[in-house]
């Protein structure tokens, strides 16, 4: 169930459709998912940081 907290609902749904792939795309998941939350975190931070910049910088 990662993808709906990483905002991607349409492959949420079809994880749900498909049972997880039937089981397949479940375990797939248990050695992918630290690295794809990484790089969401990483590109959440990237974003915080330019839009403080945006605000912090004179205009």
């Amino acid at each position: 169930m990662p993808y709906g907290y990483l905002g991607k609902w349409g492959l949420q749904v079809v994880y749900w459709i498909t049972a997880a792939g039937l089981g397949i795309w479940g375990l797939i998941l248990l050695f992918t998912l630290p690295k794809v939350v990484k790089d969401f975190n990483k590109d959440v931070a990237t974003d915080i940081l330019r839009n403080m910049q945006a605000i912090s910088s004179p205009g």
